[in-house]
């Protein structure tokens, strides 16, 4: 059962045990959010659900949570070009994406601990930095606390066999580049003490779930699921749900109606835009 510190975060609702399972329960969300009379699920914030009814295309749960901080509200459909002071930061050609860096850290509690920590020092003493500072600082970390390949796969479970070596690794750059400069971008506001760990769940196979709070200056608490597994070097991030909404459930379902419509080069583009988008807020 839960190490439960808060009440609210042991009932049913928050019942999602795995990446693929929670699907069903994320698709529902999502199909809700994508429509225009969505109803407001009871107990989420109006901002939030204002925040994802906006938009045909759902934007990350991270940049929704984020707009609660004061920061820029998520991207609106369109394309869009960076501002001239804030700009993407440069990919790199060709390269890999190589193993991880190493984390200190033995239990998934510590991951999300690492992770919050980061963010925070990041906001702290690079707040006003320009990007390219902060994704070099968070670059790391966020690598270290998330799977990122698995997630991009598994977004793309049905149509990752069909792709090309040299496909997959564009893929992978694209999604990689984005999740970096979301929590680049965002996550400028935070102060210490926003971020708190209020339960944590082992749910077997090498799955765990960690439950937090994000607590905003004007005391508003945005609920946080984090799913993590073994990878055998180490605990890591597999997806996030806030406030019930599960990042992987909206990218699945985005990404596959882009693959519907087009191919993975309008895909990795389509991240690309995204990610000037996300840079120029």
């Amino acid at each position: 059962g839960y190490v439960s510190i808060s009440k609210r975060f042991s009932t049913p609702q928050r019942a999602a045990t795995d990446p693929v399972q929670s699907f069903p329960s994320g698709y529902t969300a999502a199909a809700g959010a994508c429509s225009a009379g969505a109803a407001r699920r009871p107990g989420r914030p109006a901002m939030l659900t204002r925040s994802i009814s906006a938009r045909r295309r759902v934007p990350s749960v991270l940049a929704i949570a984020a707009a609660f901080l004061g920061g820029a509200s998520p991207a609106q459909d369109g394309p869009g070009d960076p501002a001239p002071e804030e700009t993407a930061p440069a990919a790199q050609p060709g390269a890999a994406a190589g193993p991880a860096p190493a984390l200190e850290a033995e239990s998934p509690e510590q991951v999300v601990e690492a992770l919050h920590g980061a963010l925070v020092d990041a906001a702290a003493e690079l707040g006003d930095a320009d990007l390219d500072a902060r994704y070099a600082e968070l670059e790391p970390v966020v690598e270290a606390t998330h799977d990122l390949p698995y997630i991009a796969q598994l977004s793309i479970r049905r149509e990752w066999r069909e792709l090309s070596d040299e496909q997959r690794q564009r893929f992978l750059q694209a999604f990689e580049r984005l999740s970096v400069t979301t929590y680049a971008s965002r996550f400028r506001n935070l102060d210490a003490g926003m971020f708190s760990i209020d339960a944590s769940e082992p749910l077997g196979d090498g799955r765990s779930r960690v439950l937090a709070t994000l607590t905003t200056g004007d005391g508003e608490e945005i609920p946080f699921e984090y799913l993590l597994h073994d990878t055998g070097d180490g605990w890591k991030i597999v997806n996030i749900l806030a406030d019930n909404v599960s990042d992987l459930a909206l990218k699945r379902a985005e990404y596959r109606r882009l693959l519907q419509d087009g191919s993975i080069d309008d895909l990795i583009a389509e991240l690309e835009r995204q990610t000037r988008d996300v840079a120029a807020d």
